[in-house]
């Protein structure tokens, strides 16, 4: 095929980005992907499941959208070697900013260069470094490790992925 399109949904009890607790309560991650060949273009959706903002002094969030992540990556292998190289665009429509707030705090969106290495053997272990090109202009590293299997449910293919990463 000269396309592929995933989709997928996670709930989490929490949701952290760069090490800074992002929302304390449940939240919805929701993906999109249009993979053609080494080149993938990605829309996220992060959503407050919680009323966290109203004690973080955000305001009430609940079930609105406070993170839309849009990404293109370019990923290859050379052997077992992978390697990525992508652009992030990170946009914070609904992220209420708390009095005389300055940085990631405010509405402002960022965006991020990426740079993965990893090694395509079990557990995939994984550097990712990526640099904020816009709002902090600062580096941001993680160790990471990952295994994927696919697995048919009613007749459909789907990929479950098990990971973590140490930032």
């Amino acid at each position: 095929a000269p396309f592929t399109i995933e989709a997928y949904e996670k709930i989490m009890s929490s949701y952290l980005w760069r090490s800074v607790t992002r929302n304390d309560g449940p939240t919805s991650e929701t993906g999109f992907a249009l993979l053609a060949s080494k080149i993938t273009f990605s829309i996220t959706g992060f959503m407050d499941l919680s009323d966290y903002g109203v004690d973080a002094g955000y305001g009430d969030q609940s079930f609105e959208f406070t993170e839309l992540d849009l990404g293109l990556t370019y990923e290859d292998k050379w052997g077992d070697l992978m390697y990525q190289v992508g652009i992030k665009h990170y946009l914070f429509p609904n992220k209420f900013t708390p009095l005389n707030a300055k940085g990631r705090f405010s509405n402002d969106s960022t965006t991020e260069l990426n740079f993965l290495v990893g090694y395509d053997v079990f557990l995939k272990p994984s550097l990712l470094v990526s640099v904020d090109i816009d709002e902090s202009q600062g580096i941001y590293m993680e160790l990471g490790a990952s295994h994927s299997f696919t697995k048919k449910f009613w007749n459909i293919p789907t990929r479950i992925n098990i990971g973590g990463g140490l930032g």
